[in-house]
């Protein structure tokens, strides 16, 4: 579509739609709402708009699809939900990786075979004949009594970062590919960035530029990011080390600069060897 027409579509009155995109981690609960349409005091402003730029589309010689795709596009409060970098890691680790005994609705049977046991096979020195507690000290990860206990052949958490840190995260797992690649900010006009870390308050200003006050609620529930999420990214990347945890960074480097997120905490929780 040329640049012409693009100027003129994003100059139409803009249709009351909602659409997300967010990576921020797996056991994240957000509420969100996806193409809302406006309500029906707004219905005749928004068919003048979509006449408005089917006249500008196929004059222009585009497809039916395009006129489509664009309008959408072009119509949507466009809305990117963010987290630490290291933490969305961390998270998506202990959910996929760290327990094929749990979290089968997760997938992690999956997880293990394409990632776990190949991961296990190359960074582990004895492979599964290794126990992967034999690895540890007792603060180094965490566990919850109430659950089975791993089977011992899954990856740690060290041997997953070297895992990353070896590979090209352009062709990473969508879990664990950076902000930049899948989202693409600087590529997509995003209206609103909003933070896991300020999720509540941030819902509150999503909905209101959304014009949602009267239909939906704030709403934020997360699994693992609470008060003791510190705690928790002290004791796994204690198995790390100050070489391991910049060598990471620089995989992740343009996510934390894009979103103002910072590393050196991280670098003090390292004391691994």
């Amino acid at each position: 579509m040329n640049s012409i027409l693009l100027q003129k579509l994003s100059m139409r009155p803009r249709l009351i739609r909602v659409h997300g995109s967010y990576l921020v981690g797996v056991g994240t609960v957000i509420i969100l709402v996806f193409y809302l349409t406006s309500p029906a005091r707004d219905s005749q402003e928004n068919e003048t708009a979509q006449d408005a730029v089917h006249e500008d589309v196929t004059s222009a010689g585009e497809s039916e699809p395009d006129l489509n795709r664009y309008i959408a596009f072009l119509s949507t409060l466009k809305l990117l939900v963010v987290r630490h970098p290291f933490e969305r890691l961390l998270s998506a680790y202990r959910d996929k990786l760290e327990n094929m005994r749990i979290g089968s609705e997760h997938g992690t049977a999956h997880f293990y075979l394409k990632y776990g046991s190949r991961i296990v096979a190359k960074y582990r020195p004895g492979g599964n004949k290794t126990h992967s507690r034999s690895l540890l000290k007792p603060w180094q990860y965490l566990r919850d009594p109430q659950l089975p206990e791993p089977t011992g052949f899954e990856p740690t958490f060290k041997e997953f970062v070297r895992h990353l840190i070896d590979v090209d995260v352009v062709y990473s797992d969508d879990h664990w590919i950076p902000f930049y690649l899948f989202c693409t900010p600087c590529l997509l006009k995003y209206d609103i960035i909003a933070k896991v870390e300020t999720m509540l308050r941030d819902q509150v200003y999503v909905i209101r530029a959304a014009g949602l006050q009267g239909l939906i609620r704030p709403r934020w529930r997360h699994r693992t990011y609470h008060d003791e999420g510190k705690h928790t990214s002290m004791r796994y990347f204690s198995q790390l080390t100050k070489q391991d945890v910049k060598r990471l960074y620089e995989k992740y480097k343009l996510d934390f600069e894009l979103f103002d997120y910072k590393v050196d905490d991280y670098l003090q929780y390292a004391t691994g060897k």
